[in-house]
């Protein structure tokens, strides 16, 4: 079954989101079954905000679906790329015939995805066995949850990158997930700055970022809580992604951003 949190916004947006993944569900089932997760499952998302969902396999129903014929030589590997792109692309036939429009089929990165807009407007991210994903997720939640109005400067700094324009992996620049991490950090390091009023605390967590810390140097550590030597000097952020730690986060980044 999938499941869902306390989604950010009023209780009609709420049920919005769960009526739209419920929806999905029932074009997915000869497949799997949907998980939620990311910012919008946890209260860390902003308004009208993508949601995040990643299909668990139901191996025993490949038998008797026509969406993946390859699958049953393959269901030992359903977590690799290759098959979480055969399965989004087996998907793509039945998500149309239900009034689904694909966005943009992300098929070559790390995990492949299909942006989705439901009947309606609503946008979904459709992701195949991102067990990872929602590792982070639980993880995000529990720190956030140690600290009160934590969430709400979480909501502020990614509202304000996303107005100006400078989030989104697909754009080259932060994800919504590497600026939670980059809040995050900012609290494990100063813990004694108080979150409220927002308007001083966010003076403080610019100041960090753009004054404070050495970029060529240092690396942010969520998993570590502390401020780290960079293995190899660089002009970019580094970001270490916590669930993940050999993945920098801030590769990505060129010169000009």
């Amino acid at each position: 079954s999938f499941h869902g949190g306390a989604l950010l916004g009023d209780l009609s947006s709420v049920r919005r989101y769960r009526r739209v993944v419920r929806a999905l569900q029932k074009i997915v089932a000869p497949v799997g079954r949907l998980a939620i997760y990311g910012s919008q499952g946890i209260g860390l998302g902003v308004v009208d905000g993508d949601v995040d969902v990643t299909l668990r396999i139901v191996r025993d129903t490949f038998q008797n679906t026509t969406l993946d014929p390859q699958c049953g030589e393959q269901r030992g590997s359903l977590r690799d790329r290759q098959s979480g792109q055969r399965v989004l692309l087996g998907l793509r036939q039945p998500l149309g015939q239900a009034g689904w429009t694909v966005v943009r089929a992300g098929l070559g990165g790390r995990m492949p995805v299909l942006e989705l807009e439901a009947p309606g407007g609503c946008r979904v991210d459709l992701t195949v066995g991102n067990e990872a994903g929602i590792a982070k997720t639980i993880l995000l939640a529990r720190v956030v949850a140690q600290c009160p109005g934590l969430a709400e400067a979480v909501v502020v700094v990614k509202e304000w990158a996303k107005l100006r324009g400078v989030v989104g992996q697909t754009k080259g620049y932060l994800s919504g997930y590497t600026w939670t991490l980059l809040v995050v950090f900012f609290h494990q390091v100063h813990p004694s700055v108080a979150v409220r009023p927002l308007r001083e605390w966010l003076k403080q967590f610019f100041g960090f970022y753009s004054i404070q810390m050495d970029w060529k140097q240092d690396a942010v550590s969520v998993r570590l809580g502390t401020l780290c030597r960079r293995s190899t000097p660089g002009s970019m952020f580094a970001v270490e992604d916590p669930i993940e730690p050999g993945w920098d986060l801030g590769a990505l980044l060129s010169e000009d951003r």
